[in-house]
């Protein structure tokens, strides 16, 4: 049964958009996917990408061909179980609230810590892996190409040196993010230039433990979501201002 609104006829309760409270067009609204879910899906990509070079080989090394078809047979399945739920979860929530609150809603105040603490402490450990196979597999590469004498995964000031470089990075993201190239040599140069003092600023800044964060602007609370959001806006929104651009110019010849 369909129930009218202020915003539209909310759709039957057995569909999406009526356990969301929605009509059906407010739903496809909602669920329509555009520059931010492209962002996320690059991302996603990347890091499996990235854990796949990082881990793969050293996994099938270790365990032999066989052993790891057999465990990737079994895993997966497991995975995907485990992923479709926390996401249905979220999904199907009558409210947008953190996870921890989430479950508190379907099994109440005690259950929602639990899980919510074992959320946060396999987020963490997964963290320190992954940042451990980074610092080591990439001062590996440093030594193996004969661009440092050591190995820099040695020093425990390669990790910080890591760390301001994701954080200059995500600044440096967050200051330039604005600069369009209107096709002019002389102007581009200084843009050149910018860039440059935005990129030693942003060190400067990551030096004294101060960045943009994650809840400003463009700028994600990742440096891999930061980069694919810059690449949308270059991507899909400058498409405009690469016809206002042109339109000046020409404007100008004539």
């Amino acid at each position: 049964m369909e129930i009218a609104s202020n915003k539209g006829v909310i759709a039957d309760a057995s569909t999406p958009a009526g356990r969301a409270g929605m009509s059906e067009s407010e739903w496809r609204e909602a669920i329509k996917f555009d520059s931010t879910d492209t962002g996320w899906v690059i991302m996603s990509i990347g890091m499996a990408i990235g854990a796949g070079i990082v881990f793969l080989p050293v996994q099938v090394g270790l365990m032999g061909l066989w052993v790891f078809l057999l465990s990737s047979v079994i895993g997966y399945p497991a995975m995907y179980l485990f992923q479709r739920l926390f996401i249905n979860t979220l999904a199907e929530s009558p409210e947008c609230k953190d996870y921890p609150s989430v479950i508190s809603g379907y099994l109440g105040k005690n259950w929602g810590i639990l899980l919510g603490a074992l959320y946060f402490v396999m987020l963490v450990i997964w963290m320190f892996v992954y940042s451990t196979a980074i610092t080591n597999d990439s001062a590996s590469y440093l030594h193996t190409f004969g661009v440092t004498e050591g190995l820099l995964s040695d020093s425990p000031f390669y990790g910080l040196v890591l760390i301001c470089i994701l954080v200059a990075i995500s600044s440096m993201i967050g200051d330039v993010s604005g600069m369009i190239c209107d096709g002019a040599s002389n102007s581009c140069a200084m843009k050149v230039s910018t860039s440059a003092s935005a990129a030693w600023k942003a060190v400067l800044m990551a030096l004294d433990d101060t960045a943009v964060t994650g809840n400003e602007g463009i700028v994600a609370h990742d440096v891999e979501q930061s980069i694919a959001n810059l690449c949308a806006l270059a991507s899909h929104s400058m498409q405009q201002t690469d016809r206002q651009i042109i339109e000046i110019m020409a404007s100008k010849a004539r």
